[in-house]
């Protein structure tokens, strides 16, 4: 029985060298790589100015962000540029009233 475990064991190792031992061919084809597309710099997006009736308070506030709002593809503000970093807004450029940095007093 050891006899034949041995020859078992030399069996799926001579095995196992030969397939790691096979050489794939190649094709003489050259691989084309499509080319990268060229970095689009970030789209910046001026806020619009709002001429709404607001109440009186409110006039004297000054706008959340006075800066241009980077945007990403998908639409929303870049947080990399501090432009946007100052106050916490929404994508429509309010403030975002559920920091503590909007709300009042």
């Amino acid at each position: 029985m050891k006899k034949v475990l041995i020859a078992f064991v030399l069996f799926i190792g001579f095995g196992l060298h030969s397939m790691a031992q096979a050489v794939k061919k190649n094709d003489d084809k050259l691989k084309t790589v499509p080319a990268a597309k060229p970095a689009t710099p970030a789209k910046v997006v001026e806020m619009p100015k709002t001429t709404a009736k607001t109440p009186a308070a409110e006039k004297q506030k000054p706008a959340a962000t006075t800066a241009p709002v980077v945007l990403k593809k998908d639409g929303t503000p870049d947080k990399r540029y501090k432009s946007t970093a100052k106050t916490p807004v929404k994508k429509d450029g309010t403030p975002d009233m559920r920091y503590k940095k909007n709300k009042k007093g």
